[in-house]
């Protein structure tokens, strides 16, 4: 539906192909990656936005009376801003795990992912591990790679993250993982 015919797909591919049927008897795309990436960003947005609406509409028919934390992404999918713009409509809120180990607040990426779907961002996981200072006996030596060498280090990102997306009027909350 993008490019509506075969002379025009091959346009925007660079192919030569003679029919839509010699398209779809193809074992794999004709084309590079990079020739096709603005069409498979588009169908990605279109997969999302089904995904949400199809689901979306089935949680609130059965349980009305809940907010929707969207899926709660690892990250924003900073090449795939589609998908987060999907949500728009559909959830109540965007909701991410952030773990960053410089402890900067992703600010301009929050602002992107707010601006594309109005609903405010809840950072539903985040933490630096400590594993030479850890009072708790856990030495936190397997999993994400957010680490800081001591508590104090831990003290100082947490207290610049949290200030920096408090900032924020859509950002409403930080869940701190342990």
């Amino acid at each position: 539906s993008r490019h509506r015919t075969i002379g025009k797909l091959n346009a925007a591919w660079g192919t030569k192909l003679s029919s839509w049927a010699s398209l779809s008897g193809s074992r794999k795309l004709p084309a590079s990656p990079d020739a096709i990436r603005a069409d498979a960003k588009a169908f990605l947005g279109r997969v999302a936005t089904k995904f949400f609406a199809t689901t979306c509409r089935l949680v609130r028919k059965y349980d009305p009376h809940r907010p929707i934390l969207g899926v709660r992404y690892a990250g924003f999918p900073t090449g795939s801003m589609e998908v987060v713009a999907a949500q728009k409509g559909h959830t109540d809120v965007v909701s991410v795990n952030l773990y960053i180990s410089e402890g900067v607040f992703p600010e301009a990426i929050c602002r992107e992912a707010y601006r594309l779907t109005g609903q405010p961002i809840w950072v539903t996981e985040f933490s630096w591990h400590a594993p030479f200072d850890n009072r708790s006996g856990d030495r936190n030596t397997i999993g994400f790679g957010s680490r800081v060498y001591r508590q104090a280090a831990r003290a100082k990102v947490y207290s610049q993250f949290v200030s920096q997306g408090a900032s924020l009027p859509f950002v409403i909350g930080f869940d701190w993982f342990q």
